[in-house]
């Protein structure tokens, strides 16, 4: 089964992603004009597409950067989702579940992604959040596959995504360490900042460090190319029992022959007619997907 190529879809999308994402910084309308011609100019520029749409991300982000001097322009979005989430996060805490809720949480959280612009009541917006995590249902849901393994393992790597959710991936990453304390954790974040997604020093900074040893993909893209990941990324991946993959920029890069030979859980919301197409599941799917279903 192949990999993920950049579509045509996914060339509009990067368009709008410029839009959007400057939208969200708080910049003139003068700047904010010429930052968008100058990318869009830069994007044109680009004559290899024939990689997952994370790689051509990263490229477009890094000039994006490049221009606006600033190696983490999404650092208040980025903190202002980790709030929205530990305040779900505490509700949810009022109440008993058991590890399988922990990972529908996970899964819901990415809608904080997008959550904290929303409405611009900030009841209805967290209402809504709240509802939307706790209530999540999984489409495709292979929770026993993973609770099976879990029984018989000793190594884990985690592979995280965005901010906001990230306080549920935490959250997941404590259950497990509690129920199998003689798992060895690995928890793995972005080499450098790119737009929300957790680093490094924000996996740090979160205290992960307490749940697993903490590693940088060694890339510095949204998601995790193998061929540019760091040969101590890649020995853990290649040597771990299990694998959390979140987020769908994760499962764009790592879906395909690669992962098909191992125990790795493809957990993300499927957020576009691309992937939609690519795996054959429904736009806005939940999925807590064991990656060898995939291959038949």
């Amino acid at each position: 089964m192949q990999k993920i190529l950049v579509g045509y879809e996914c060339l509009q999308c990067f368009i709008h992603q410029i839009d959007r994402i400057l939208n969200l910084l708080d910049l003139e309308e003068d700047k904010k004009k010429t930052l968008f011609l100058k990318s869009i100019s830069y994007f044109s520029t680009i004559e290899d597409f024939n990689f997952p749409p994370p790689e051509i991300a990263r490229q477009l982000y890094r000039f994006l950067y490049s221009l606006l001097k600033d190696d983490d322009p999404f650092k208040t979005i980025k903190q202002q989702s980790n709030l929205v989430a530990e305040e779900i996060l505490s509700e949810l805490s009022k109440s008993e579940f058991q590890l399988k809720d922990f990972v529908k949480f996970s899964v819901g959280g990415n809608v904080i992604d997008f959550g904290v612009k929303g409405s611009s009541n900030k009841n209805i917006q967290f209402e809504y959040l709240l509802d939307t995590v706790k209530y999540l249902e999984l489409t495709v849901d292979n929770f026993n596959i993973f609770q099976d393994l879990l029984d018989k393992s000793s190594s884990l790597l985690y592979i995280l995504d965005n901010s906001g959710e990230v306080i549920f991936d935490k959250k997941l990453l404590y259950e497990i360490k509690e129920l199998y304390p003689r798992l060895n954790i690995f928890i793995a974040a972005r080499n450098s900042n790119i737009i929300n997604d957790i680093s490094l020093s924000d996996a740090f900074a979160l205290g992960m460090g307490s749940l697993g040893e903490v590693v940088s993909t060694g890339y510095d893209g949204p998601g995790v190319m193998l061929n540019q990941a760091s040969t101590q990324f890649i020995n853990i991946y290649n040597s771990v029992d299990i694998i959390i993959s979140k987020g769908q920029g994760n499962f764009e890069t790592l879906w395909g022959e690669d992962s098909f030979d191992k125990n790795i859980f493809f957990a993300l919301k499927v957020k576009c007619p691309h992937i939609s197409s690519a795996i054959g599941y429904p736009l806005n799917s939940n999925l807590f997907l064991y990656g060898k279903k995939l291959n038949h």
